[in-house]
């Protein structure tokens, strides 16, 4: 009995249907189209530390750590984590993130239920970014939400579309340095987490940065003396800290990084 004919169109498309294989491909390809084309003009290498969710201790040890060096981060918010407690930390409450907004600590988007692309369409997250909006103003009425952080670090080319509309830039989980021409709806971050970096990794990064005059992003979720799989202990921070200010790196969060880059919005 002869092998049934291949269907390019129809095999792909069920293919494409895959649960396990429909993100990664869409990942792939969202970096394959540069949404929102920027040059970089900053006059000196920059970092920036963001956290993701956000853990109690990365709005407490994290943010202490900043301001001793006298820094601010960049703290992505998931709405419905607000206050709860997940399987490794304990989520900030209201209180929490009121006090990161008065300490002149950027707000960033992370969707309201941390949806990524692999069980939501663009629309519906992108949805999902208007609510959770809606509820971070609740905290600060003139609260400004220009940045957005892809749940999971997966994008795809559909949903950067849609960002682009709305948010100054996107961040992925890319592991690059950000240098010459980038794309705005995909910045390239680092896992600033114990059990992925250490203090050797973190020196080249910052040395790639200073070569390519380039902005090193870091992230990371908790902040605790023993972090869950993707925190970081408060001496990881720490020594991230001090070995960019050693470099003569300046740190800033991802909208002032932005200016300094020179990128206008696409919106």
């Amino acid at each position: 009995m002869a092998a049934p004919a291949f269907n390019l169109r129809t095999d792909l498309d069920a293919m494409w249907l895959l649960p396990s294989l429909k993100p990664r491909i869409a990942n792939q390809l969202a970096g394959l189209v540069n949404t929102a084309p920027a040059w970089m003009k900053n006059e000196r290498p920059l970092v920036s530390f963001s956290f993701d969710d956000v853990a109690k201790s990365a709005a407490h040890s994290g943010a202490r750590l900043l301001a001793e060096h006298g820094a601010t981060g960049t703290f992505y918010v998931s709405g419905s984590l607000v206050g709860t407690h997940s399987d490794y930390w304990i989520n900030a409450d209201r209180d929490d993130i009121v006090e990161l907004i008065r300490s002149g600590h950027e707000i960033g988007c992370h969707t309201h239920g941390h949806l990524s692309i692999a069980n939501a369409t663009p629309e519906r997250i992108f949805a999902e970014t208007r609510t959770n909006t809606r509820f971070l103003r609740t905290l600060e009425p003139d609260l400004k939400i220009d940045n957005f952080a892809y749940p999971f670090g997966r994008a795809s080319p559909g949903l950067k579309k849609r960002l682009a509309t709305r948010f100054h830039s996107s961040r992925s989980t890319r592991a690059e340095v950000n240098h010459g021409r980038i794309d705005l709806q995909l910045l390239s971050a680092f896992p600033l987490m114990d059990r992925k970096m250490t203090p050797r990794v973190i020196d080249r990064i910052l040395d790639r940065a200073v070569q390519t005059n380039g902005w090193a992003i870091f992230y990371t979720n908790d902040v605790a003396l023993q972090p869950s799989p993707y925190g970081c202990s408060p001496a990881l921070l720490a020594y991230a800290l001090t070995a960019a200010e050693a470099r003569g790196i300046e740190c800033a969060p991802i909208r002032d990084a932005l200016l300094k880059i020179g990128a206008e919005r696409t919106f």
